[in-house]
């Protein structure tokens, strides 16, 4: 499945870097990437083994807020 969510309180690169990375981290998360002047998150994910609701608590543990 791929999703796109909506981020904020991004900065700069490396504010990227610490979302992609935290998503590494989560299993099931098979790609993701970080368009920084959109504000968007596009995540590729295998469904069956991560849910939606544990992207974004991810992507909030790394200190960022997201939407779907």
């Amino acid at each position: 499945m791929r999703q796109t969510y909506k981020l904020s309180g991004l900065d700069c690169a490396s504010c990227s870097l610490a979302i992609e990375n935290a998503l590494d981290q989560v299993d099931g998360v098979k790609q993701c990437e970080v368009k920084e002047r959109e504000n968007l998150l596009h995540v590729e994910y295998d469904e069956n083994t991560v849910k939606s609701q544990q992207i974004l608590e991810a992507v909030r543990d790394a200190g960022f807020d997201a939407e779907e």
